[in-house]
């Protein structure tokens, strides 16, 4: 509900940690067997149409390839919402096809900030989730304008700069 609600990701990675937050979700939640509880928006045209819930047996963040099979699981999602069909090969294939295109700009992306701010690879994929979550903005977004907007590109650099700098080493 958070995430529909907000609009934004939701992310516990260990759902202990947030009895006060949801006092009835968390032992629901834990006498199920999950440890961690993730939310990514489902979104078309800028309307927030639900949310999607993962679920993990084991406390800890998603990783980047989680992250975007939930992303996709959305997009596919709502193209049948939207269609009021469920999902079909015409359907699903353009919406695989973008993701994988979103995986290749943030993974060049990744490598960008790498270089430029001599992070590690890990700390790159940190600051671009951190700067996206942080502006509203989706992550593809904020990849896709590090490495096309040259116009945009060294203000970029230079608050990313600032969040990696502002992290705890």
């Amino acid at each position: 509900m958070d995430c529909y609600g907000t609009g934004q990701p939701v992310s516990v990675a260990d759902i202990r940690g947030a009895t006060e937050r949801w006092p009835r979700f968390v032992p629901a939640a834990a006498e199920a067997g999950f440890a961690s509880v993730h939310a990514v928006p489902m979104r078309a045209a800028g309307i927030v149409l639900g949310a999607l819930g993962l679920f993990g047996a084991h406390a800890g963040e998603l990783t980047e390839a989680d992250l975007l099979v939930g992303q996709t699981l959305t997009h596919i999602a709502c193209v049948a919402i939207l269609q009021e069909r469920p999902p079909t090969p015409s359907t699903v294939m353009p919406q695989l096809r973008a993701a994988l295109t979103s995986r290749v700009i943030v993974e060049q992306a990744k490598g960008f900030l790498h270089h430029m701010l001599e992070v590690s690879v890990e700390e790159a994929f940190h600051l671009l989730r951190t700067y996206a979550r942080d502006s509203g903005e989706h992550l593809t977004d904020v990849a896709r304008k590090l490495m096309t907007d040259r116009y945009s590109r060294p203000m970029l650099v230079a608050e990313l700069a600032e969040l990696a700098a502002a992290r705890p080493h």
